[in-house]
């Protein structure tokens, strides 16, 4: 399935997402939109699994992990 521009995307929530990206990408995944700040220290950016679904990945301080 190929992934279409103004797709909803869900978020999962990392506590480091540059790791995350690299640990995404060093098994099979492609980056489709770099980490990027997006305020508030909030850090977003989002990856193509091998087989082309979206992973959307969210670094957001100001939520406690559970």
């Amino acid at each position: 399935m190929k992934w279409k521009r103004g797709s909803a995307l869900a978020y999962w929530g990392v506590p480091d997402i540059d790791a995350a990206v690299k640990h995404f990408v060093k098994n099979g995944a492609t980056v489709r939109s770099a980490v990027q700040e997006v305020g508030g220290d909030i850090k977003v950016a989002s990856v193509a699994d091998p087989f082309g679904n979206p992973i959307g990945l969210i670094q957001n301080p100001h939520f406690k992990a559970t």
